[in-house]
């Protein structure tokens, strides 16, 4: 039976501050994969996704980098894609497809093939659920959903005073185009 191959990786940080040859300091010690880390705009605490289980997804964590354990944020079956901070720091948006599942893939079922861009090198067959754009409170780990997308979408993006999140969506269209997209 093949076993795709087990990738691990922590984070790390520097000190750049020109003394001598820089040291790091191991943030996190993750036997899986802990990866995509974003300060918080106060530079107080260090958010991550992390997979903390054999054959788990990446789900959102965040840790304060004055010491001190990092606390699980989420707990999507299908994990969390990409997220960013609010500008005040309180909150976090992020993309996920909740608890939604492939089944195909899951019981070697037939696969029923509909777009031009069905798979990725490095990804595998792609879903057929787009992710949503969720916002979650950082303090009560509270999230509510903020789109009903019918096609993928990626670069999360808050304006600077925080009222706008911005993203660029693929339009599914007959002359739709992976590698187009609208604000």
């Amino acid at each position: 039976k093949y076993e795709p191959p087990r990738y691990r990786s922590r984070i790390e940080l520097y000190d750049l501050s020109g003394r001598g040859k820089p040291k790091p300091t191991e943030l996190t010690q993750g036997q899986y994969s802990d990866t995509t880390p974003r300060f918080s705009p106060t530079g107080e605490q260090l958010a991550f996704l992390s997979v903390r289980e054999e054959g788990g997804r990446p789900n959102l964590y965040v840790m304060p980098l004055a010491g001190g354990e990092a606390r699980r944020l989420t707990e999507h079956k299908a994990g969390v894609g990409e997220f960013v901070w609010h500008p005040n720091g309180r909150q976090i948006a992020y993309f996920t497809r909740g608890e939604w599942e492939d089944s195909p893939a899951k019981t070697g079922l037939p696969r029923r093939i509909t777009r031009s861009r069905w798979r990725a090198d490095g990804a595998g067959v792609l879903p057929t659920e787009p992710a949503q754009v969720h916002v979650l409170d950082v303090r009560s780990g509270k999230s509510r959903q903020l789109t009903d997308l019918t096609a993928d979408a990626a670069g999360l993006a808050f304006s600077a005073d925080g009222a706008t999140l911005y993203l660029v969506a693929q339009t599914p269209d007959k002359g739709f185009s992976a590698y187009r997209g609208d604000l």
